[in-house]
């Protein structure tokens, strides 16, 4: 997700300094309350985003975010955008692309209004969108502007449009729009604009000044306080409370009552000027959001009646107005259309300061002095903010002025005294009287890093070259180095602390602690060793930050190389971060609860001492900054902890932090098998499992979660049964492969959300992989005592070989005769089953017995397939081309004939998914065949071609054989086996045009010149 661009943020400040000159200069005595500045993602046209103004969102059961916009519907899984729009020639396509209004019912269809061309629906067990145009179970409405759509306590869709209400009953998968006997039809004609269902199932419409509470038994009618102006939304509250906006210039907002039964205006909001399209919606703790189409939006805390959020100021957010109707998903998390798609995420306790002036957050240092938040602005200066009125005060370095800021890079800031505070700095240590505001400089070259001051009110300034020892009246009096040099231990130090032993402790940049004795004042490289292993202490890495705790008497340190835990008077250490925590750490804070929280290199760590427990917080958790500074950090007089980086200061009450306690739950938005997409399975259907068939060999699963405070920090895992002992780790957006296994497997799947917590079902689904017949135990017994039977009939020569030849054809017979029955069960044609059983018997006489066993096994298959399609009334359109191949095969090896099949499929077709009645196509590949091209000598040619034509699909036969009236003068004086396969498909075709007229079977005698060139069928055969 990308952050605001540069540009934007340039004027963004602009508009906060103008706003603050104007409120502490144009207004004196009115100073701006400081607010913190809450965080927002935000994602672009260019992070996938189709359109870059969503209107209406809303979440169905699956958890797919849906959006209305100008250009179509948007459907969001956290990681990717699919859009629906209208199409010319498809008639599943929107009616249009301007959308008015979205409602998602308990049966999770999605139903899509648009500004002139009527209703739609998104059938969830379709997968496609249906339009309200007239078509059969789908009337066509009044109005062609929907305003809304709402479900009542029957399961009816009321929907409210330019022309008044209708009402639809829904009935299997089709609509009825109810005419007569409909409640209240004193209603159907008002112009309603807006409804709600609330929790005693009563539906609420609002319109041009009034308001309607519509039960089971009644209808009352609300006369509201503004009678002139529309209502624009009604909403529900966490605490089942009814509010209504308005338009308007005065009262905008509205709440219901249920004491007095009247509507009472709520004085607290803020509205921003008289404008219209005003919406509502109430997050997780019951806080309302509110936007105003042309001026933005806002937070408000109804409980303390004050505003929270004022997207004007808030410096995370574009100063732009144009905010749509906010919506709340179900892992807590607020989303708002304001070019782009704005996501505030669930609060979990972290708040973000930013100060007002024109330049970056960037600060080094940080220092809070009773209401004033001292800052150190990177290459800028120092600034001064007062908590309680926002008002700021900035100091600028200025070389010719002996009483100003000396440099703009501080690093260091502490209290000397009751009036006075002490700055580190490149080239000086400063001393500043917060009254006069003037500075007393002590220049000292390099870097000074950091200011100490010990329990005895000494001042110690670690920097360059050393630890200094500094006066307050004279500067630095002594450089504490120490006494035999060390190979590797350089003379920079970062940081100082004091154990109880008023020992000073000083780090160093190469990663080596010093301790000065004042007692003795002397100076020693600490001579540490590992708590459990023995071994002296070798610091590699920098040490950047260290503190005393002085209710355990130990000093914690932070370095390149981890978070160290020193025992002082033991002179041990042991490194305390696990493995998996694998960070820079730069500073280090003690809570009041004595836990142990440090600024990283990848967000902010908490170490819970005596549950040796940690936790990592990173920007999902609502952190502004990423990587910390060293000196940026302070404890506020609440306990609040602050924490600076590059952008901004992070605090929060470490009490008052949360967990998002929603359970993430997968979403499946990708099916795959054998490389063709398949509709993906909602989250009830994955645990019926999938049977793949012989053949398909791979499925592809891709998961996403309905979990969207951060997507890219849910972590899904799974595993295998017999494959994989332990869980296997896929991170946020997986795509899981399986294939080439055999039998029964199961996959378990389970997802958690960035805290940790995930949905209490263990998704265990089962995954049968089907194989072919040839592929079964079984076949292959068959077919190896097949084979050796053979290799004994080529061995023996003799009679006993014979004896052992007419086993097998009496064993082939026997087969025969139970497939004869079998077929002739299945209404086969009795005269191909007449020759086939000829054609393999003739086969075994001439001793071809392995032709013989292809053929049979080949008739075998057809048998089995019509013994399967006889039971059903369609069947997938690659099933019966499959059937009509091994036909044709079949007799390809009876005639050993010169003809060819080929079959045109264009792309737009699945072969999977449509389904055409069975045997509809081979009597006419068989006549084909017996009369048309087993007598010509040129190669024969059957062409079978499909094509989609709306409803219904067209299906071409086509041969190059002699022609059906050449057929007629060879059969005559001959005797003809009777076959009734033609009549009995025209027979089932005029059974198919009571419902569908456009069905037929037209069979056309091709010619040229006079000469026949063969014949075509066209049939015309419907979807469903």
């Amino acid at each position: 997700m990308m952050r605001i661009p540069p540009i934007k943020e340039r004027l963004q400040r602009l508009l906060i300094l103008t706003f603050w000159i104007i409120s502490t200069v144009i207004l004196p005595g009115q100073l701006i309350s400081q607010n913190p500045t809450y965080i927002f993602d935000q994602i672009n046209v260019e992070d996938g985003l189709p359109h870059h103004i969503p209107i209406l969102i809303n979440q169905d059961q699956e958890g797919y975010l849906w959006m209305t916009s100008d250009a179509g519907l948007i459907k969001y899984d956290g990681f990717e955008f699919e859009l629906f729009q209208w199409e010319k020639d498809n008639i599943n396509s929107l009616s249009e692309n301007n959308l008015h209004s979205l409602f998602i019912d308990s049966r999770d269809n999605i139903w899509i209004g648009s500004l002139q061309k009527g209703l739609n629906i998104y059938a969830s067990d379709r997968n496609h969108i249906i339009r309200f145009d007239g078509r059969k179970g789908y009337p066509k409405l009044r109005s062609s502007n929907i305003y809304f759509t709402i479900e009542d306590w029957q399961g009816h869709i009321w929907i409210g449009g330019e022309k008044g209400i209708e009402i639809l009953k829904p009935e299997n998968e089709s609509y009825t729009l109810l005419e007569d006997g409909l409640p209240f039809s004193e209603l159907l004609d008002e112009i309603v604009t807006t409804a709600v269902l609330d929790n005693n199932s009563n539906i609420w419409l609002g319109g041009n000044g009034n308001v309607w509470k519509i039960s089971s038994t009644s209808i009352k009618k609300y006369s509201t306080p503004i009678a002139t102006e529309m209502i624009n939304d009604i909403e529900i509250d966490r605490e089942e409370q009814l509010w209504f906006s308005f338009d308007g210039n005065k009262e905008r907002v509205f709440k219901y009552n249920q004491s007095t039964d009247t509507l009472t205006s709520i004085s607290f909001i803020q509205t921003f000027t008289h404008s219209r399209d005003i919406k509502l919606e109430f997050d997780h703790d019951n806080n309302l959001w509110y936007s105003e189409f042309g001026f933005g939006f806002q937070m408000y805390d109804i409980n303390k009646e004050s505003i929270v959020i004022n997207s004007l100021t808030n410096t995370n957010l574009d100063p732009e107005p144009y905010a749509k109707d906010p919506f709340c998903d179900r892992s807590g998390n607020v989303w708002v259309g304001q070019f782009g798609l704005l996501k505030y995420p669930y609060p979990q306790g972290f708040n973000t300061f930013y100060h007002y002036q024109p330049y970056p957050q960037v600060n080094h240092a940080v220092y809070v002095d009773g209401d004033y938040l001292w800052l150190s602005i990177r290459s800028v200066g120092l600034l001064r903010h007062h908590l309680p009125s926002g008002e700021e005060k900035l100091f600028f370095p200025n070389s010719s002025d002996p009483s100003a800021l000396f440099s703009d890079h501080i690093t260091g800031i502490a209290r000397l005294n009751r009036e006075e505070l002490i700055l580190a700095e490149l080239g000086a240590i400063q001393i500043l009287n917060t009254s006069s505001m003037t500075f007393k400089t002590y220049t000292q070259s390099g870097v000074n890093k950091s200011v100490f001051i010990d329990k005895q009110d000494h001042i110690w300034i670690s920097g360059n070259y050393g630890l200094y020892a500094f006066d307050s009246q004279n500067g630095i009096f002594d450089t504490i180095k120490l006494e035999q040099p060390v190979k590797g231990f350089s003379r920079r130090t970062t940081v100082a602390c004091q154990d109880k032993e008023e020992r000073i402790w000083f780090a160093n940049k190469r990663g080596g602690l010093g301790i000065y004795d004042k007692r003795s004042k002397t100076t020693l490289r600490a001579p540490l060793v590992h708590e459990t292993q023995g071994t002296i202490a070798d610091f590699e890495d920098t040490i950047e930050d260290m503190v005393y705790d002085s209710i355990n008497a130990l000093i914690w340190v932070a370095s390149y190389d981890g978070l160290m835990k020193i025992d002082p008077s033991r002179m041990t250490y042991i490194k305390v971060n696990p493995d998996e925590i694998d960070l820079r750490f730069y500073s280090i804070l003690i809570s009041r609860d004595q836990e142990i929280w440090s600024g990283t290199n990848e967000g902010l760590v908490e170490y819970e001492i005596l549950n040796d427990h940690w936790n990592h917080y990173k920007s999902n958790e609502g952190l502004i900054n990423t990587n910390f500074y060293t000196q940026s950090k302070a404890i506020l007089s609440d306990g609040s902890l602050i924490f600076g980086g590059k952008n901004g200061v992070d605090y929060f009450n470490p009490k008052t932090l949360r967990k998002n306690e929603y359970e993430a739950k997968p979403i499946c938005t990708e099916l795959m098998i054998n490389g063709l997409k398949r509709t993906p399975p909602k989250r009830h259907e994955l645990l019926d499992g999938f049977v793949l068939q012989p053949g398909e060999s791979f499925i592809e699963m891709t998961f996403s979660s309905d979990h969207f405070s951060s997507p890219s920090e849910n972590k899904f895992s799974y595993r295998i049964s017999g494959i994989h002992n332990d869980w296997v780790e896929l991170g946020s957006h997986p795509k899981i492969t399986i294939g080439n296994l055999k039998g029964s497997n199961h996959l378990n799947l389970k997802v958690t959300n960035p805290n940790g917590i995930g949905d209490h079902t263990l998704y265990h689904i089962p995954i049968n992989f089907k194989q072919h017949l040839w592929n079964t135990t079984w076949f292959r017994i068959i077919l190896l005592v097949g084979l050796s039977a053979i290799v004994i009939y080529y061995i023996r020569k003799n009679e006993r070989n014979k004896t052992k030849a007419a086993e097998e054809k009496s064993t082939i017979k026997d087969q025969i005769n139970k497939l004869e029955k079998k077929a002739l069960a299945a209404q086969m044609n009795p005269h191909f089953i007449f020759n086939s059983m000829n054609a393999i018997q003739e086969f075994i006489y001439n001793g071809e017995n392995e032709i013989a066993i292809n053929y049979l096994a080949k008739f075998s298959k057809i048998i089995r397939a019509v013994l399967n399609f006889s039971s059903q009334d369609r069947i997938p359109l690659a099933e019966e081309i499959d059937f009509i191949n091994h036909y044709v095969e079949l007799q390809q090896m009876r005639f050993s004939s010169n003809f060819k099949l080929r079959v045109n499929l264009p792309n737009e077709i699945d072969l999977y998914t449509i389904e055409i009645p069975p045997f509809l196509l081979q009597p006419h590949i068989e006549n084909a065949i017996e009369h048309g091209l087993k007598t010509i000598s040129a190669t024969g040619i059957i062409e079978l071609t499909f094509q989609d034509i709306g409803d219904y699909l067209q299906v071409t036969i086509d041969d190059n054989g002699i022609g059906r009236s050449a057929s007629k003068a060879i059969k005559l004086g001959k005797v003809q086996p009777e076959s009734k396969g033609i009549s009995i498909i025209e027979e089932r075709i005029n059974h198919m045009k009571k419902d569908h007229e456009k069905v037929s079977m037209i069979i056309l005698d091709k010619k040229k010149n006079g000469k026949s060139e063969g014949t075509r069928i066209e049939l015309t055969i419907p979807y469903d």
